[in-house]
């Protein structure tokens, strides 16, 4: 008997303003815990956060 993989989908997103690059970049830190790029990779993610944020309110 074949097992089948099953994925869940993707729902609705509580913040609108996360773009697909910085859900990709969230998926990258995850794999790199207690290294040195953790910081460089968590400080850019922070900041793009920011800066999507503030461009999505303005543009509301």
């Amino acid at each position: 008997m074949q097992q089948l993989k099953i994925c869940p989908q993707k729902g609705p997103r509580n913040k609108l303003w996360i773009t697909e690059e910085i859900f990709n970049k969230l998926s990258d830190i995850r794999k790199i815990k207690n290294t040195p790029q953790y910081e460089i990779l968590d400080k850019e993610i922070h900041k793009m956060c920011r800066d999507t944020k503030e461009k999505w309110f303005e543009t509301k």
